[in-house]
């Protein structure tokens, strides 16, 4: 079963640090990205969701949304 992630409001930079963590504690694991609450997704946020895919990818292992 996949591990599920439920990410802050506001995806900026201010907030990535603490994702950043749960994420690589993740690594290795299939997860699934709860967005509901996002109301603001910066740049930032945006690269980190992005290459966090894209190791998840490399890895052999999912990350859905």
């Amino acid at each position: 079963m996949a591990k599920e992630l439920t990410l802050p409001a506001r995806l900026d930079f201010a907030s990535l640090g603490s994702l950043y963590e749960e994420l690589k504690e993740a690594r290795g694991e299939d997860i699934v990205l709860d967005a509901s609450k996002v109301t603001h997704l910066g740049s930032c946020g945006l690269q980190l969701l992005a290459s966090a895919q894209k190791s998840w990818d490399g890895d052999g292992h999912s990350l859905d949304r």
